[in-house]
């Protein structure tokens, strides 16, 4: 297990590290146009992603232009315009042909069919049949089922880039977006464990795990945290998260110690439960945070060790999935044999003594 200097270590350097282009990152201007006729429903879908359905205290003030459709020939520096289109209200062409001119001048445009349970004239949705699937949402603005299902991921698959700025400005994105942060961050660190306990299955390699592998992993997870915390409208101030979660923080940092002493105790299979608890400790510390986020306590001892089995689970299906990936080399250690090839010589000749026998040359 790590020792209380080599934590140390490890906390005082993350202290040193910038943090500033992450916190610059999330701080930044996220400009959302809602486009839509008189009653389409866009004044409701921008209070809705004012707020989170799974924290109700969490309600922001970001603005968001309301305008109409002919004003969005003329919006500059927005990031997303969401065309609303109420089907009762009228037909739909006029939407479709501007959106149209806005995705030919590079605009990111999301078309939201808003009372599409209720509607009463289906044909009035022919002009969105050829429409990008992915870039059209289907339901109605006040049901927070659709929001969550269908708009909120929609949102998120359009603007990978701003993710963070996304969910600190809109509070709808933010469980969301949390979770794709944690996930990711799982992912990396499974990645790299599994790179170096292949190298340390190798002796060849000579590349024994050493402080500064466990150093890269615990620098990830602290970048997850303050980018999860940012994401959740949380302080900018990393010190802060020190103080809150420092002790969750360690534990993770303990667990992935145990997983490095598993590689050693079981040489070949030792690599599964080392990704698995890898996986874990990165989640248990992302939802640690999200939970402190959505109940405003930190998690007893019981729900800790639950939370924990259940990143297990997940752990070793992530496990499973990286090694299943793995390069044939490190599979198997059968030598391939090439195959045999008759050659044709141009004519007999006294062989020499030390010269092999070709097709004996070929087997080996």
């Amino acid at each position: 297990m790590a020792s209380l200097s080599s934590v140390k270590f490890v906390w005082e350097n993350l202290t040193e590290l910038d943090l500033a282009p992450l916190r610059d990152e999330a701080l930044q201007d996220v400009n959302i146009a809602l486009a839509g006729k008189p009653g389409s429903g866009r004044s409701d879908l921008a209070d809705h992603m004012r707020r989170d359905p799974a924290n109700p205290r969490m309600v922001s003030h970001t603005p968001v232009m309301l305008v109409d459709l002919e004003e969005t020939e003329s919006l500059p520096g927005i990031d997303l315009v969401i065309i609303i289109v109420n089907p009762d209200k009228g037909n739909g062409s006029q939407h479709r042909d501007i959106a149209d001119r806005l995705l030919n001048r590079g605009q990111k445009v999301l078309i939201f069919i808003n009372n599409y349970a209720n509607m009463e004239h289906p044909s009035l949705l022919e002009p969105w049949k050829v429409w990008d699937t992915r870039a059209i949402v289907y339901g109605t603005v006040n049901n927070l089922q659709t929001l969550h299902d269908s708009f909120v991921p929609a949102v998120v698959a359009m603007l990978p880039e701003i993710l963070p700025a996304l969910a600190r400005s809109f509070p709808l994105f933010r469980v969301q977006v949390a979770n794709k942060l944690i996930n990711e961050t799982c992912i990396s660190n499974s990645a790299y464990s599994f790179s170096t306990g292949l190298a340390e299955m190798i002796p060849m390699l000579g590349i024994p795990l050493t402080v500064a592998d466990i150093f890269v992993l615990t620098k990830m997870q602290a970048f997850m945290v303050y980018k999860v915390g940012l994401a959740l409208g949380l302080s900018t101030n990393w010190q802060d998260y020190v103080v809150e979660f420092g002790g969750v923080l360690g534990g993770g940092f303990l667990w992935r110690q145990a997983a490095r002493s598993l590689v050693g105790l079981i040489p070949v299979y030792g690599i599964i439960p080392k990704v698995a608890i890898a996986y874990a400790g990165t989640y248990v510390v992302g939802h640690v945070i999200l939970r402190w986020y959505l109940t405003g306590k930190h998690l007893s001892r019981a729900e800790m060790g639950a939370l924990f089995k259940e990143a297990m689970l997940k752990g070793r299906e992530a496990a499973g999935r990286i090694t299943r990936r793995k390069p044939k080399s490190t599979q198997t250690n059968k030598k391939i044999r090439p195959p045999r090839v008759k050659l044709r010589l141009p004519g007999r000749r006294k062989r020499d003594p030390s010269e092999a026998d070709t097709r004996e040359d070929l087997d080996q």
